[in-house]
């Protein structure tokens, strides 16, 4: 997920970016499970990147003057206090250093 692969130009890569990147943002910024092992059935994804720094209630605000994506992360960590990617379980975990893990989504179940 980043903010750089969000530079969309044409009118058909914005109809398949907004929605896929509004899933990433509720996997990383949401309560549910259930979101996250999405990214794998919907997407594709193989693997997360979890930076717990940019999770603290302190850390870093993505997405700054990018509607509508500033206004949906803003929302999310005001009413999530226990983000799922928190929660991923250790045996998913791939690599680790600092505040950053990788977790293979393949590993997840619901």
């Amino acid at each position: 997920m980043s903010e750089k692969l969000y530079q969309v130009y044409d009118l058909n890569v914005l109809r398949f970016a907004r929605p896929r990147m509004i899933a990433e943002i509720r996997a990383y910024y949401g309560g549910s499970l259930q979101d996250i092992v999405r990214l794998r059935t919907m997407y594709g994804a193989d693997v997360v990147v979890v930076n717990r720094e940019l999770l603290a209630s302190g850390g870093q605000y993505p997405y700054s003057r990018m509607a509508p994506f500033e206004q949906l992360v803003g929302h999310l960590r005001q009413t999530v206090h226990d983000p799922a990617i928190l929660r991923l379980p250790r045996r998913c975990m791939t690599w680790s250093h600092g505040a950053e893990a990788v977790y293979s989504l393949r590993c997840l179940t619901l």
